[in-house]
């Protein structure tokens, strides 16, 4: 939700502090900040001032009340106890008869449906205030009629169309698309010129007129019945349509955009009603000749007022800390919850009743969370929690994993974890995220083999010849679900007999398990080229093993160190020097690591020989591997070249022979 710190201020009398901490209050009290941009913005013309426009991550949870700048308005008043003053709901005169006729077919999915009649309006260019604060927040400016109802859900939250009045055929019937049914929507915001034919389905609902669908709800409009320059007369759309409808149909479609965002994530059908008025009275502000007629209102499911009650004790338990009934009810004031205060068996609490726009407040525990993070969830001292006095049951497949775990960290196997989505598999997914994740996967083996295909790039930068690594995870086939253990082995050096060598390292793996088990494993092994894999069915071998009933899980001995690794690639030199045969490879390694410098990270002795030179005298051979890489920056050849000839030029110091 991109919201414009001028549009904020409209909301407060008194200043608002600055972005930067306007951006820290929702930070620590209710919304990450994805990114901040001073922009163009509302007064830009008056004051020459820029606005900063504010990129929230609004998630589900609050997504009902806060994709709109009265939300989020709302949310930094209960943050920050500035006092936000709500615009009072102004309604239109009405100074038209018509009233438009609508027939709900499907009420379990269009929940509320309000329309009126708005004539004799002019279609054209926004004034400045208005253009500058839609494209403040990433808006297009349209025209005048489009440009209001963009104006009031962005303030409000609630979605809003207005169609053509003479290009409706009758009344407004909402209901399931007929098999067959088509409709050209609107063009999209990424390509203003090219509309779109859509084929409907049965389970679509749409807007429509004796004619047929003139939108789809809650989704997109259809040209038929679009506002153009030429547009006289209005019917205004505001309406509530069920979420899961909306959501279905707009993914199949893949038409995601503001109105379907908001509709999907439940909104109160209290706010169709008054988004109606706030548009009227915009329309008429900027067509001072329109008439207005009375909504038509069909509301199939009235909104019930949401009732909580909940204790002082209940919340400062579950928060693990001990707040006063004061600050509890000031928490309750900031977020306009209306409390009365209970006495009953368990003790005092309240009766809440919930404003009607926060769907998400349903039960004792969202009120916890709600005191919580106004409260300051950073004031909250952590606490170990309670040792549970009654035994916990085994988890047998936890047992025994981690005791195979155990094995293969003795044997010098490291533990990977890799994607469970796939190019092919026999369950696909119906919306891939990729072409190349849309399946889940049926087996371990890909994953594998690709980890075993990077790891073994890496091998210099890791100091090893060998790649030995595991995976516990679970697979999926059209016969349901089950956890496998893989194990792979690539060796990166030249060695003889690779592809046995390396079946011998699983099959030793494999037989330690079998020791640890008590069961033998037989598994299918394949080799191919650089790494080999074997993989067995982990549900089946645990199904078939007991656990104790007592599992003592010790703490780790010893201190764990954890680094983080540079994204940054490395590179590779060798060095070899010829040296007195009194003189030993450390000796060597201490001139290396002194002269190279900080970009080397590591470095491995490979080769060591004695040789006999002509004048009878023997000197020994030590060649080593030198990595370089850097956690700031991509190294350049001069910097690693550079470091390299202060290596030599150190070993020739010493009058040593470099080679």
């Amino acid at each position: 939700m991109i919201v414009s710190y001028k549009w904020l201020q409209t909301y407060f009398k008194d200043k608002l502090p600055v972005p930067a901490k306007v951006a820290e209050a929702f930070t620590f009290g209710a919304f990450e900040i994805e990114g901040t941009e001073e922009v163009g913005g509302a007064a830009d013309s008056k004051t020459g001032e820029n606005d900063t426009a504010f990129d929230l991550k609004v998630l589900p949870d609050r997504a009902c009340y806060a994709l709109s700048h009265r939300g989020v308005a709302s949310e930094f008043s209960a943050i920050t106890s500035q006092k936000m003053t709500m615009p009072e709901l102004i309604k239109e005169p009405i100074t038209l008869n018509e009233k438009v006729s609508v027939k709900v077919v499907d009420e379990r999915l269009c929940r509320r449906y309000c329309t009126r009649y708005i004539k004799n309006v002019s279609v054209g260019a926004s004034p400045e205030w208005l253009r500058e604060k839609l494209e403040a927040v990433g808006q297009r400016s349209i025209n005048t009629i489009v440009d209001a109802t963009n104006f009031v859900m962005l303030d409000m939250g609630q979605p809003l169309h207005a169609f053509d009045a003479d290009k409706v055929n009758g009344g407004i019937v909402v209901r399931l698309a007929k098999a067959g049914e088509k409709i050209e929507l609107l063009p999209e915001k990424s390509s203003p010129i090219l509309s779109r034919n859509i084929e409907l389905q049965e389970t679509d609902l749409v807007i429509a007129d004796e004619i047929g669908p003139i939108a789809i709800a809650g989704v997109k409009g259809g040209v038929r019945a679009a506002v153009t320059p030429i547009t006289k007369n209005l019917i205004i759309e505001s309406a509530n349509f069920d979420p899961v409808s909306v959501r279905k149909t707009s993914t199949r479609l893949n038409l995601r955009n503001d109105a379907s965002k908001r509709f999907e994530n439940n909104l109160s059908v209290t706010l169709a009603e008054d988004a109606m008025e706030e548009v009227s009275v915009l329309i008429k502000k900027l067509c001072p000749n329109a008439s207005v007629g009375a909504v038509t209102d069909v509301f199939s499911q009235p909104a019930k007022e949401t009732t909580i009650t909940v204790s002082a004790d209940f919340i400062s338990a579950r928060l693990g800390v001990k707040l006063s009934t004061d600050q509890i009810e000031n928490v309750f004031a900031k977020l306009n919850i209306g409390f009365e205060k209970k006495s009953g068996k368990k003790g005092n609490g309240y009766l809440l009743t919930v404003p009607a726009v926060r769907l998400d407040l349903n039960i004792p525990e969202d009120i916890v969370e709600e005191v919580g993070r106004i409260y300051g969830y950073d004031k909250i001292v952590p606490a170990i929690p309670k040792k549970v006095a009654t035994p916990i049951a085994v988890n047998k497949i936890a047992y025994w994993t981690e005791k195979i775990k155990d094995v293969l960290f003795g044997l010098g196997f490291s533990e990977v974890q890799t994607y469970s989505l796939v190019s092919k598999g026999e369950v696909e997914i119906q919306n891939p995220l990729a072409s190349d994740k849309k399946c889940l996967r049926t087996s371990l083996y890909e994953g594998m083999t690709k980890s075993l295909e990077q790891n073994s790039k890496n091998a210099t930068l890791l100091g090893t010849d060998e790649i030995k690594i595991f995976e516990v995870g679970t697979v999926f086939d059209l016969q349901g679900e089950h956890v496998a253990l893989s194990l792979g082995v690539s060796i990166t050096k030249n060695v003889k007999k690779r592809d046995q060598v390396m079946l011998e390292i699983i099959n030793k793996a494999f037989q330690a398990i079998s020791d640890a088990v008590g069961k033998k494993i037989e598994t299918p092994k394949l080799a191919d080229g650089n790494a080999a894999v074997g993989e067995i069915d982990l549900s089946d071998l645990i199904s078939e093993l007991s656990a104790p009933k007592v599992w003592d899980i010790n703490k780790l001995s010893g201190e764990i160190k954890y680094s983080p690794f540079s994204i940054y690639p490395f590179m590779v030199r060798d060095v070899a020097v010829f040296v007195p045969t009194t003189i030993s490879e450390k000796e060597v390694s201490a001139v290396i690591v002194s002269a190279a410098g900080s970009l080397m990270i590591r470095h491995d002795l490979f080769d060591v020989f004695t040789k006999k030179f002509e004048s009878g005298e023997e000197k020994k051979s030590y060649a080593f591997h030198l990595v370089f890489q850097s956690r700031e920056r991509t190294l350049v050849e001069d910097e690693v070249n550079a470091a390299m000839k202060k290596v030599s030029d150190a070993l020739a110091a010493k009058s040593w022979q470099v080679r």
